[in-house]
């Protein structure tokens, strides 16, 4: 009785440290996790129509330029978005009210793109690229 005690004892701390002599290392399960955040989804750029520009706060507020026309008792939603300091692109302060761009943001981590459902403007979370319309 006290060698299969001892017996399970042994298995029970090579398993609980990793070694299982006879087992390759790949079909071992991994015991690290990852250090480091996920990455966010970036969709394509999104045409917009610039607001307003606030270069003291970093934010530039934007209102969405559908594909498909809207019906006329419709309300365009304006989104007001933080723009990061390493954006790329056009600089935020070269932005202009009145202006078309088009903008590449990070979305919410909620928002899963792949999965075939579009991403609107209300999902971003921060713009990471203004570029002039082309």
């Amino acid at each position: 009785m006290k060698h299969a005690l001892a017996t399970l004892m042994i298995g029970t701390v090579a398993a609980a440290a990793g070694y299982i002599p006879g087992i390759d290392a790949a079909q071992q399960p991994a015991t690290t996790g990852t250090t480091g955040a996920a990455k966010a989804v970036v969709p394509p750029p999104v045409a917009v129509k610039v607001i307003a520009v606030d270069p003291t706060a970093k934010t530039i507020t934007v209102r969405d330029i559908a594909a498909v026309a809207a019906p006329p008792d419709a309300k365009a939603i304006e989104v007001k978005l933080p723009v990061t300091a390493n954006a790329t692109g056009q600089k935020l302060g070269d932005t202009k009210a009145g202006e078309t761009v088009e903008v590449t943001c990070e979305v919410k981590p909620t928002v899963h793109p792949e999965a075939g459902v579009p991403v609107v403007l209300t999902d971003c979370v921060r713009v990471i690229k203004i570029d002039p319309k082309k």
